[in-house]
């Protein structure tokens, strides 16, 4: 018989996720039985390896590269953040057969950004990396919370159009007058101009040793920044780690992984991560 909690995360490449520990430990912490497992899924399988998840009995599913957007038509309904930004990292499967469709990045990647950071984003100049489901949950949490002046730097132009336009939607829903700019990583020189520069592509995952970011750039930046890399492991990025060489105030996106895992985890159970048991698993995931 399939425990009652069976929970997972799919994605392609899988293997360096860190969220079953994570899910591991508030289940344990919750004294829920359950596990919660990695699902490797090309994007020519997702379709089929979602239906059979759902048949097994699956409650709660995490979702990462590349299916954030993918998933959407195989949901049946969609939350309306998560709709506007064009991206689900969590899914509900109902008892009735339903699948659910819920983005916790936004309020994850907010609430783990430094106080010091929250106010560079609302007063300054933010720069953001990257067009992908991380960067629009990034642009919907800085728009929410009253960021003003934003610059969107992307490696591929395609995905740059639907980023805009949502990022258009997100500032008529917030009343807010946001002005975004739009550029190509590659014509990024100087970060003077930048007091928070945020990294919300896919380089220097899995500990590649790849960095968005050269030396040159990161010693450019005024002394009031801060960088911020949504790429997480179990230890810091190249990214980080050059900021830290450098004296640049920064972190990575490990307690956004904390975060919006915790808030995935109540929707599925119900119980409560309380901040004992999210510092647990940083603890537990930086070791």
């Amino acid at each position: 018989m399939t425990s009652p909690w069976q929970l997972g995360v799919i994605g392609h490449p899988i293997g360096h996720s860190l969220s079953p520990a994570m899910h591991r430990l508030f289940l344990e912490r919750a004294g829920m039985a359950g596990d919660y497992l990695a699902y490797d899924a090309p994007p020519e399988t997702l379709a089929m390896r979602l239906a059979a998840l759902a048949q097994s009995g699956l409650r709660g599913l995490n979702v990462t590269i590349p299916h954030k957007r993918a998933v959407i038509p195989h949901l049946t309904r969609v939350a309306p953040d998560a709709q506007v930004i064009q991206a689900v990292n969590t899914i509900v499967f109902h008892r009735d057969g339903a699948r659910e469709g819920l983005n916790t990045d936004i309020a994850g990647f907010w609430n783990s950004l430094p106080p010091r950071a929250q106010q560079y984003a609302v007063e300054g100049h933010t720069l953001l990396l990257g067009a992908g489901g991380a960067s629009r949950a990034a642009l919907a949490a800085l728009i929410e919370r009253g960021a003003q002046r934003l610059t969107l730097a992307v490696r591929n132009p395609d995905r740059a159009y639907d980023a805009l336009m949502a990022a258009d939607d997100l500032c008529r829903r917030a009343h807010s007058a946001c002005d975004i700019l739009l550029m190509a990583l590659s014509d990024l020189a100087s970060l003077g101009s930048y007091s928070l520069v945020i990294n919300a592509t896919s380089i220097g995952m899995g500990d590649s040793g790849l960095t968005p970011l050269n030396a040159s750039q990161l010693t450019s930046l005024p002394d009031a920044s801060f960088v911020y890399d949504v790429v997480y492991g179990r230890r810091p990025t190249r990214l980080i780690r050059e900021c830290e060489s450098l004296g640049i105030e920064a972190c990575d996106g490990l307690w956004m992984l904390v975060r919006q895992g915790a808030d995935a985890f109540e929707r599925w159970t119900g119980a409560t991560v309380n901040e004992e048991a999210a510092r647990a698993a940083y603890d537990l995931l930086r070791a």
